[in-house]
């Protein structure tokens, strides 16, 4: 909160050095975040210490995932946020936890035009597209977007996950069941299965 990057930067390294990477990410880095956004939500810091601390957070976790070998075996993975989405704390996560099961994994982060999504998949053609919808406004198009991607692209794997999939609906929770993941390391690791 006092903008000494160096001593953030050594706390968080400290962080890494005690602690799995998956415990520092999510228990450490992810609860600090969660609490920067509560207490900006309450007035009681600015946006100014918000953004300065996320951005820190942001990078390190960024740096770390960048280091993860991939398996050029396993199958292409493309990561990147859903429609109007910017909150990719939690597909930086999961992005994580693909390199580190070996799967080659271009993050995208914040959602892109679906046009310049579709080219990307020209390009690429990933076996995987995994998208993060945090806020229920993305929501409808988001499963437009889903929709056109399977018809477009029948062999490609879509999964979303994100909070604002815990609201949504039987009757969506029903028609998309196929690419709901759930928000765990446990339904992750099923839905890579099935």
């Amino acid at each position: 909160m006092n903008f000494n990057e160096n001593k953030a930067h050594m706390l968080i390294g400290q962080a890494f050095s005690m602690y799995t990477i998956e415990q520092t990410i999510v228990d450490v880095l992810g609860s600090i975040l969660v609490r920067i956004g509560d207490k900006w939500e309450r007035g009681e810091i600015t946006s100014a210490h918000e953004h300065f601390a996320s951005n820190i957070i942001k990078s390190r976790i960024s740096s770390v995932m960048h280091t993860i070998p991939t398996n050029g075996f396993l199958p292409k993975a493309l990561t990147v946020c859903a429609p109007g989405e910017k909150h990719e704390f939690g597909l930086l996560i999961f992005t994580i936890f693909l390199k580190r099961k070996g799967y080659e994994t271009i993050y995208l982060g914040e959602s892109i035009a679906d046009k310049d999504l579709f080219t990307v998949l020209n390009i690429i053609k990933p076996s995987y597209l995994f998208m993060s919808c945090s806020l229920t406004e993305n929501l409808a198009e988001t499963f437009k977007l889903v929709e056109a991607l399977t018809k477009d692209f029948p062999d490609l794997k879509v999964g979303l996950g994100g909070a604002a999939l815990s609201l949504i609906s039987e009757e969506d929770r029903t028609a998309f069941s196929g690419v709901l993941m759930g928000d765990t390391q446990m339904k992750w690791e099923e839905w890579l299965k099935g």
